[in-house]
């Protein structure tokens, strides 16, 4: 079965490093939902369930999973980002509380990732997709921190996805082969009569 190894997300974060550093963008914040994992699955491999997550780039040194108090483990087990923070605003839409457990904040790993240099531009990926909970918390930290422009950055991301390397082609066709296999199946059995549910069972 392909993959996609460890060092291909290393060189992920990389080349989008460069191009943030081309756009003057100081920390990139990719939004994930089980709907939408795409941005921030592109960058750790871990896709969220019920909670949601983010992924913090700063332009220069190492990125950060952010996830939901109940989604330590879970990510751990996917992520190929080391550094992950469980943060309030990630958990599921219901909306509980967590009162003994151990949360960061968005401004204390901002304030960590930066290390001191002053953040001057934000770039969101997802935009379209955040919810209003970590939207709101994410701006609060940053106009906390003073005058810092907030931009939309999906493209910067949508560009490095349009070139596909050589063990993304291979996960396409792998996928491509499972779905034809899938409707060969479906079309040399399917009857007359048959429910949906067991059209799914082939």
């Amino acid at each position: 079965m392909p993959i996609i190894p460890n060092e291909e997300f290393k060189e992920r974060i990389v080349k989008t490093q460069t191009s943030m550093k081309e756009k003057n963008i100081d920390l990139l914040f990719c939004f994930a939902s089980q709907s939408e994992p795409q941005y921030v699955r592109y960058y750790s491999d871990y896709a969220p369930l019920f909670e949601t997550a983010g992924c913090l780039i700063p332009y220069e040194g190492e990125p950060t999973l952010l996830v939901g108090p109940e989604s330590e483990t879970f990510s751990a087990e996917y992520s190929r980002i080391d550094n992950i923070r469980k943060i309030l605003c990630f958990r599921e839409s219901s909306d509980p509380e967590y009162p003994d457990a151990q949360l960061d904040t968005f401004d204390e790993v901002i304030e960590e990732m930066m290390a001191g240099k002053r953040l001057k531009k934000v770039g969101i990926v997802g935009l379209s997709i955040i919810t209003h909970v970590v939207y709101s918390e994410l701006l609060s930290a940053i106009e906390r921190l003073g005058d810092v422009e907030v931009v939309r950055a999906d493209d910067l991301v949508n560009d490095l996805k349009k070139i596909k390397s050589d063990n993304e082609i291979a996960c396409l066709q792998k996928a491509y082969d499972i779905a034809e296999y899938s409707l060969e199946k479906v079309v040399n059995s399917i009857r007359i009569g048959m429910t949906e549910s067991q059209v799914r069972g082939i």
